[in-house]
């Protein structure tokens, strides 16, 4: 018998969580069936999405070229530190930010060629400006807010932004007001964009297949009920030309909220990578009719 621990979300906040959000629970695992592999995290996540969404920040959307200034924010974290060290293997210059020493002694082992304390700084602007004084070709952006407007009044005339997230404004219970950067991104002519690597990939990568996603939380009822229903579909025979994803509303919010979902469960459909019906709710017999209709 092996038991794992798993953190549970027992209640939905509303702006910054607390502990008492969550719940750490003792669970005994299924026994392994043939082909199934155990797989002990040693860290956090075993999930490559953190490579595969930096890469495709600085290849697709920047589109990186040696000898380039790079900025990347959040560059501790998981995706921030694949932004930096993708830079420097592509022969670029990376600057980067975090919150806390640690953080940044983190960050100059993995090779940054510049880093610093974004929250001890007397002046952001002033900062970057140290730290590459002909300005940044490319912004790898994971935070928004502040930060976001000095980051474009250095950024070089052409410069490419690759907006990942925005972390700063995910638990404001109020929106963010920050001036607005029409003159910065006109004058120096910035190409930005927004980008959702994993999803947008499913989706193009599934081509003229049907792809049902439900949109699910942790916490709802509804979705538990509904999730093994969801499962079983995704396994029976008829359906193997068919692509099942599930999004976890609280995990990837920049993807619920590109998607505008207002409550879960909720199931999109998709072909060609363009929605073609929806609907909502923990109803096993309409989810079964629609896979159907548009498979």
């Amino acid at each position: 018998m092996v038991k794992a621990k798993t953190w549970i979300l027992k209640k939905h906040f509303e702006g910054f969580p607390k502990e008492s959000n969550f719940e750490l629970r003792e669970e005994v695992l299924p026994e392994l069936q043939d082909g199934d592999v155990l797989v002990e995290a040693v860290y956090l996540s075993v999930d490559p999405y953190m490579s595969l969404t930096a890469l495709y920040g600085l290849e697709e959307v920047c589109k990186i070229q040696p000898g380039e200034t790079i900025l990347v924010n959040a560059a501790a974290g998981a995706v921030g530190a694949m932004v930096g060290q993708i830079c420097k293997i592509k022969g670029c210059k990376v600057v980067g930010s975090a919150g806390g020493d640690d953080k940044v002694a983190y960050l100059k082992e993995l090779g940054f060629d510049e880093a610093f304390d974004y929250k001890t700084v007397p002046s952001l602007e002033e900062t970057l400006k140290n730290a590459s004084p002909a300005g940044y070709d490319c912004y790898f952006e994971n935070v928004g807010g502040p930060f976001f407007t000095a980051a474009l009044k250095n950024m070089k005339p052409g410069g490419r932004i690759a907006v990942c997230g925005a972390i700063a404004t995910y638990n404001d219970t109020t929106p963010q007001m920050c001036p607005y950067p029409h003159h910065e991104i006109i004058t120096r002519q910035l190409k930005m964009e927004g980008f959702m690597a994993a999803f947008d990939n499913a989706l193009k990568n599934a081509g003229n297949k049907l792809v049902v996603v439900d949109f699910t939380a942790t916490w709802c009822g509804p979705c538990q009920m509904i999730g093994p229903v969801f499962k079983a579909l995704s396994e029976k025979p008829e359906n193997a030309n068919v692509v099942f994803l599930k999004v976890d509303v609280d995990d990837a919010q920049d993807v619920a909220a590109s998607c505008d979902i207002k409550c879960m469960p909720t199931f999109h459909f998709y072909k060609n990578g363009k929605k073609i019906d929806e609907f909502s709710g923990s109803n096993n017999a309409k989810l079964e009719e629609k896979i159907n209709m548009h498979k």
